[in-house]
């Protein structure tokens, strides 16, 4: 089988302003532990621009806001939560089961509709749960009583105190920090994380694919022409183990897994299902050069990937802070 590639342009660069106040946060959490909280917080109109038949994006020019924020886009992040569960086998590899059962603070940075967030909160019942993300995507109302959420843009400094965490969790920021804003983002983990706790971090190689076929090799080109048009880092998954000791983490561990795309199994499914829909919801950005990248052609692409068994690479990595001597 041969396909010739369709792209001969991308997207032009789009310059990133500072955040626009030095703390962006406005909280939604009811600290008491009821789960009765306030409603949505709903952003000015201005913030938002209609793209794509209706489907609603940030505005903002201090985050690189590349997706929709919508129901359609939360429910993609709900079934990205459980293929990506389903294909580590669990919701995170760090040496915290019993912390977490006998009760310790937790942070799950850019929660997104958190659904990392309550089910972690619902297994571990001792364990306090805190949620933050630059949208209002996570619930409010029906949430579990050790569960509270935050509004805040992850450039900004955090607003907790020093040595606050025991566990601090973050994934699939790889479009949503410019690649200038990587260490910073992690020292700052570092700070609100007390001495022996330890930082989990899931990040996709999103410029990568293994087995990729023409049309494959051509959706990745899209990709990195993306990342770089947005100063992004592509190759932030590969990097997380430095970046973790540059830190000044230890006891850094990283598991890599790939995961066949639009096979008939289960986890094949939902990770063609996932990855369709990341490339639909970037489509008004790619397609402002790249008008081929549609849905017919993604429907082929995701033919070539049962031939090819194509596969999408994925990476875990934790590290701990080091204990006072």
């Amino acid at each position: 089988m041969s396909r010739t590639p369709w792209f001969l342009r991308f997207l032009s660069p789009k310059k990133r302003k500072q955040s626009i106040s030095s703390s962006t946060t406005t909280s939604t959490s009811d600290k008491q532990g009821s789960s009765a909280s306030l409603p949505y917080s709903t952003p000015p109109a201005s913030n938002y621009i209609i793209m794509d038949g209706g489907r609603r994006y940030n505005n903002r020019e201090d985050i690189p806001a590349l997706f929709p924020e919508d129901d359609e886009e939360n429910d993609r992040r709900h079934r990205q939560h459980w293929t990506l569960k389903l294909a580590f086998a669990g919701n995170f590899d760090s040496p915290v089961e019993d912390s977490l059962n006998e009760g310790i603070k937790v942070l799950d940075c850019a929660c997104g509709p958190a659904s990392w967030t309550m089910e972690m909160a619902k297994d571990y019942p001792r364990s306090e749960f805190e949620g933050l993300d630059v949208t209002t995507s996570f619930p409010n109302a029906i949430k579990p009583e050790n569960c509270h959420f935050t509004v805040h843009n992850m450039i900004d400094p955090f607003p907790f105190p020093e040595n606050h965490f025991e566990y601090i969790h973050q994934r699939l920021l790889v479009l949503g920090l410019l690649a200038s804003e990587w260490d910073s983002f992690i020292q700052r983990l570092t700070i609100i994380l007390k001495p022996g706790g330890w930082i989990e971090s899931t990040e996709v190689a999103f410029g990568e694919l293994e087995n990729a076929g023409p049309m494959g090799q051509v959706v990745m080109e899209a990709a990195n022409a993306l990342t770089r048009s947005k100063g992004l880092n592509v190759n932030i998954a590969k990097e997380l183990g430095d970046r973790f000791d540059k830190a000044g983490l230890v006891n850094i561990e990283t598991r890599a897994i790939s995961v066949s795309v639009n096979q008939s199994d289960k986890l094949g499914q939902l990770a063609w299902e996932n990855f369709r829909d990341i490339f639909l919801a970037l489509k008004p950005f790619v397609r402002q050069s790249h008008p081929q990248l549609d849905e017919e052609f993604l429907a082929a692409f995701g033919e070539e990937c049962k031939v090819y068994n194509t596969k999408t690479i994925w990476y875990r990595t934790y590290g701990q802070k080091p204990n006072l001597a």
